[in-house]
């Protein structure tokens, strides 16, 4: 895992894989624990708790989106994965992005 400082909040982010000389992060979301506002209703998302600590979709959501917003700021490329889309997909928009980055074309 790699971590980056947030000194305005004082906090410290994790993220799931990172090439750092590339500088690319990947996010793996798995739906139990991070609100995909694409995919849920209205209703699902004043419902829905992080398993465990009960925290709400709205905070869950504020936080990853700090957590994304940090690391582009850092210059990182984020690779937001959800573990109910279609990995291959996934996968080859991942090799897609390492090959472009790899050849200096992004």
């Amino acid at each position: 895992e790699y971590f980056l400082l947030d000194n305005e909040l004082n906090k410290i982010y994790y993220y799931d894989l990172t090439i750092e000389p590339l500088k690319i992060i990947f996010e793996y979301n798995g739906i139990a624990f991070h609100p995909n506002k694409d995919m849920l209703t209205a209703y699902e998302w004043s419902n829905w708790k992080t398993p465990y600590s009960n925290i709400s979709a709205d905070e869950k959501y504020k936080y990853d989106r700090r957590k994304i917003e940090l690391a582009e700021k850092n210059g990182f490329t984020i690779i937001e994965i959800w573990s109910d889309e279609n990995l291959e997909k996934a996968q080859e928009n991942c090799i897609m992005l390492i090959d472009k980055k790899n050849k200096g074309l992004c």
